[in-house]
């Protein structure tokens, strides 16, 4: 079995937070656009030798400064048509 290349994995991570960029919304009405700026996004990744397996942990801060909300966040892992496709088995959200 092919050994995942940290690099390759972690370059094809894609982590995308709606509304990074400035507000673009305008004024309309008595409600203010929501401010949502200086968002921190930090990564993290383990391999554990016992278990051969990775670990992945995304830590994604909003300043109380904002008054805009997080919803969501999307992690990107499409892989390339000429990567190695695994398995699976023991995937899990933690």
């Amino acid at each position: 079995m092919r050994r995942l290349n940290i690099r390759f994995v972690l370059g094809s991570l894609l982590v995308v937070l709606g509304g990074l960029s400035e507000p673009r919304a305008q004024q309309a009405g008595l409600m203010p656009v929501p401010v949502f700026r200086d968002i921190q996004v930090q990564s993290q990744t383990a391999f554990d030798a016992g278990t051969q397996l990775y670990t992945y942990s995304y830590t994604v801060i909003n300043p109380a400064s904002n008054t805009g909300n997080l919803r969501a966040i999307h992690v990107d892992i499409t892989r390339s048509m000429y990567s190695v496709q695994f398995r699976g088995d023991g995937l899990r959200n933690l």
